[in-house]
């Protein structure tokens, strides 16, 4: 059909585009239908969508958006929840830091003496300081300096011998540090101690990092992140699960 051509036999049924019938002539785009999108990201996501939309003069419609909270680890916010073509859903998770998580603290992961030190040594950027990563480092050479003479004396460390030996090194040896780093992605930095753990068999060391503290810090901020992105939501519905 060109532009010039009669088109007949048009119908207008009832339900129809209320503005009119629209009739497309020539080389157009595809009718693409509108459907509802789905986003996911850090537990900030959801607030800073919809502070992004309505701070740049979009209209949201408050009636038909709620927020839902999982636990203190998710925010998800639905927009135009009664239209299944325009709906948009934004979820926001609070993830643990990834750097973090590789030191496996209060996780038992274990350690020899070597890849302890080894680790430490390439993550010394969260140490609270250079010098205390070195510290940290010299002392658990030392450690192994300490046990090799240890095992030349005896031939295992059940019993007194293995408390007397766990309680000299303590005392002779600093065996924890300090880390300044993220809990959460995207959270600014927290500082906490760590201590290096250890247990003695035969002749094998076994090394593991623990932090009541940092199990605290990560419980005390979870709540109040939520808390802080939901008071970003003003007043909109809030449900909790």
């Amino acid at each position: 059909m060109n532009d010039n051509e009669t088109v007949k036999n048009i119908i207008k049924v009832d339900g129809g585009d209320p503005d009119g019938v629209k009739i497309r002539l020539g080389e157009l785009p595809e009718v693409r239908e509108t459907v509802g999108v789905s986003y996911s990201g850090v537990i900030t996501a959801p607030a800073d969508y919809f502070e992004g939309k309505t701070d740049n003069g979009l209209t949201i419609d408050l009636s038909a958006t709620t927020i839902l909270v999982s636990g203190i680890n998710t925010i998800e916010l639905i927009t135009n929840e009664f239209v299944k073509q325009e709906k948009t859903t934004v979820t926001g998770k609070l993830k643990a830091f990834s750097d973090l998580s590789d030191f496996g603290i209060n996780a038992r992961k274990e350690y020899s003496n070597k890849d302890l030190g080894k680790f430490l040594k390439m993550n010394r950027y969260y140490f609270n300081s250079i010098e205390a990563n070195h510290q940290i480092v010299k002392n658990l050479n030392s450690f192994k300096a300490k046990i090799e003479r240890e095992i030349e004396d005896s031939n295992d460390f059940k019993g007194n011998k293995k408390q007397l030996f766990e309680q000299e090194v303590r005392t002779d040896l600093k065996l924890d540090f300090k880390l300044k780093i993220p809990i959460y992605e995207g959270e600014a930095v927290a500082v906490f101690s760590v201590d290096i753990n250890f247990d003695v068999s035969d002749a094998r060391v076994v090394f593991w990092l623990e932090s009541p503290e940092l199990r605290e810090l990560e419980l005390k901020e979870a709540n109040a992140i939520i808390d802080r992105e939901l008071k970003r939501f003003k007043s909109l519905t809030i449900i909790r699960s």
